[in-house]
């Protein structure tokens, strides 16, 4: 019940509600909530927990890519030694479950893929957190509704049987009007 780590943990609570306790402080999650808890910091369950996944990785995880390291190491995430609660406003719980948790509980997975699988879930959590939270990636947060739009509007023409060249017919599919998703492309991709 009592966990130490020396590498960086992330707390997923999932459907639950968990209790910890932190250097002493307690310290209560709601449902869908990432925790992040630095390194050497000593947690204890409180409360049983059937759904929450707790993921611990070492910085060595993201050697390759420097610039993602730096954000673990010097950045907003791990900073409080008491850990940081960030709601889950990412991916449904069930979306999360799917596809990267049960498919990494296989035993016929390949253990490289499950670890990718992982690197994954772990930077698509941490991107997000910091376009979100982080003051210095306040251009990002700008533009972040365009961002979405224009994502949603390339997963339309991808899963289209046959291709419909009018920008009102896809921005009827998503709900806004044509001069939103003129802006969110010109956003984006600058045409």
């Amino acid at each position: 019940r009592m966990i130490n780590f020396a590498g960086y943990s992330i707390l997923y609570t999932a459907t639950e509600n968990v209790h910890l306790l932190i250097f002493d402080n307690e310290v209560h999650l709601p449902p869908e909530t990432f925790y992040y808890i630095p390194p050497d910091s000593p947690i204890q369950f409180l409360s049983d927990t059937q759904q929450a996944i707790l993921m611990w990785f070492k910085v060595d995880l993201f050697v390759d890519r420097l610039e993602f390291l730096s954000h673990i190491k010097r950045g907003i995430f791990f900073r409080n030694p008491l850990g940081w609660a960030v709601p889950n406003n990412f991916m449904p719980f069930e979306s999360i479950m799917k596809y990267y948790y049960f498919p990494t509980q296989e035993k016929v997975m390949n253990k490289l893929f499950a670890k990718n699988l992982l690197i994954n879930f772990l930077e698509f959590i941490l991107i997000r957190t910091l376009m979100e939270y982080d003051p210095k990636m306040d251009h990002y947060r700008k533009d972040s509704y365009e961002k979405e739009m224009a994502n949603k509007f390339i997963f339309l023409l991808l899963n289209e049987s046959s291709f419909n060249f009018t920008a009102v017919y896809y921005a009827d599919k998503l709900n806004i009007s044509k001069r939103t998703l003129d802006n969110a492309v010109q956003t984006v991709y600058g045409c």
